[in-house]
């Protein structure tokens, strides 16, 4: 794990977790590439008229019919739009806080089979779950760009500026090149602090993603999965007693014998996008979501029987709109127990509809794709299109209204929040009817309580208290 003198309070949980092993399991794909002619290509795929065997992608497209990229009179006319309307100032804290990282939950979750996640910002989370950590397109810089001087720049301070000092980082995931997604100096920072495994598209094994394993052969630690393929991985975590230690240093404690065994499955699922890198390099990489399934044995209390248990999370990435598209993925991936979703950088619609979901599109996809809960993301962090930045919110939570679905099904975060999620017993065919709770709940006289961390803003007393708040 990353160095770091912060102390940690007065611990939730006196657990915590200190890996014991990962290993590689099958690698499972979903077209055999073997038997390919130019006639049973994925439909996804551009080739080379003169590939007639050992078959590769030259290029990727969207293979579902209405999409269309904007030209390069679109894009003029889309940079005179946002000189014009570009949201003027960030709002300000009491709008739009930040909340100083809970270093208690991030090290030591309160319940280690309940899911946890922290929103750091745009579509960067940390989703913990039996002692495993997970990021999602990490972006830690000041700025989405190629160079740290030009490019969207961030409207408010990032939660955690140091990736050295977050929880050991077992797994990222990455959806796609656009730099507000894949930022060179955080996968870089994230090899050197945590050394993880990256699950990353099919063609993005970019030569400077190897300096750090010094020899360019060596790519075990970096993953490329085109789509529906999977991979599974057996990962091993050992109980550790905490004892108000420094985080990270494990001398003097007790050492449970207890170890978490999990299966992850990784699966590269599609969605309506597109990549570029360099200018030149426009959709020779594949873009996409990621699911990932985490499946653990359990003895059922009552019958005394070993039972599977299986936790399903869902990374959308970036996307438009296509029905044919997510309702595929929840026929042949849901129902999904928790999903990130993006609800930000949407207008205008005549440039993005194609690209970019906005709030009315979202909550489709989350019916479409059998969800229980719901995140957001991709929003209120990078200025990158003409909405106001909290429109994305409030824009969600008209919809979910007029849907019928429980706000608390679809939440939106602060920047820095860690919170966990209990899963519903219900998927939207039926969520409406369910009486429903986020992060912490208790029912006493049919009334609902929701317990949060109270907001501790950057530069405030680091005071943690439970605040309750009445559904």
């Amino acid at each position: 794990m990353g160095q770091t003198e912060t102390k940690l309070q007065e611990t939730i949980n006196p657990f915590t977790f200190s890996l014991e092993n990962i290993e590689l399991l099958d690698k499972e794909s979903f077209v055999d590439r073997s038997t390919l002619t130019p006639e049973t290509i994925p439909s996804h795929w551009i080739i080379s008229p003169k590939d007639k065997k050992d078959i590769e992608p030259i290029k990727f497209q969207v293979p579902w019919e209405g999409y269309s990229h904007p030209g390069g009179q679109d894009m003029f006319k889309l940079q005179k739009e946002f000189l014009t309307n570009k949201p003027k100032e960030a709002p300000n804290d009491e709008i739009l806080p930040i909340l100083k990282p809970d270093w208690d939950m991030l090290y030591s979750p309160p319940n280690p089979n309940v899911p946890q996640v922290t929103w750091i910002g745009h579509s960067t989370l940390l989703v913990q779950y039996r002692g495993i950590n997970f990021i999602t397109d990490p972006i830690f810089g000041e700025r989405c760009s190629p160079i740290q001087f030009l490019g969207p720049q961030r409207i408010k301070p990032i939660p955690f500026p140091d990736i050295s000092k977050l929880p050991k980082i077992h797994f990222v995931v990455i959806s796609h090149n656009h730099y507000d997604h894949l930022d060179f100096e955080s996968f870089v920072n994230l090899q050197k602090y945590h050394d993880p495994y990256f699950l990353v598209p099919y063609k993005m094994k970019y030569k400077w993603m190897y300096k750090f394993y010094q020899e360019y052969s060596l790519d075990i630690k970096i993953i490329d999965l085109d789509w529906w393929d999977s991979i599974s991985c057996k990962v091993s975590m050992k109980k550790i007693n905490n004892d108000k230690q420094e985080i990270n240093n494990l001398e003097n404690t007790t050492v449970n014998n207890e170890v978490l065994d999990s299966i992850v499955k990784f699966t590269f699922l599609p969605t309506q996008h597109w990549s570029l890198r360099n200018g030149f390099d426009r959709n020779e990489v594949l873009w996409g979501s990621w699911g990932f399934e985490v499946i653990h044995k359990e003895e059922n209390t009552t019958s005394l029987q070993i039972e599977e248990k299986s936790k399903k999370f869902w990374f959308a990435g970036d996307t438009g709109y296509s029905s044919k598209c997510f309702t595929e993925i929840g026929e042949r991936y849901g129902p999904i127990d928790l999903a990130f979703i993006p609800i930000g950088a949407y207008e205008p619609r005549w440039f993005m509809r194609n690209q970019h979901i906005n709030p009315a599109d979202a909550v489709q996809i989350y019916q479409d794709i059998k969800c229980r809960r719901a995140v957001a993301m991709h929003w209120a962090t990078f200025i990158l299109t003409t909405e106001p930045v909290m429109h994305p919110k409030e824009f969600l939570e008209e919809e979910l209204d007029r849907c019928n679905i429980p706000q608390e099904c679809f939440v939106t975060m602060k920047h820095g929040q860690t919170a966990p999620f209990e899963s519903l017993h219900s998927t939207t065919a039926d969520v409406t009817t369910n009486t429903t709770t986020i992060l912490n709940t208790e029912n006493n006289n049919n009334t609902t309580s929701i317990h949060l961390i109270e907001e501790e803003h950057i530069g405030e007393e680091n005071v943690n208290l439970l605040g309750e708040q009445k559904l």
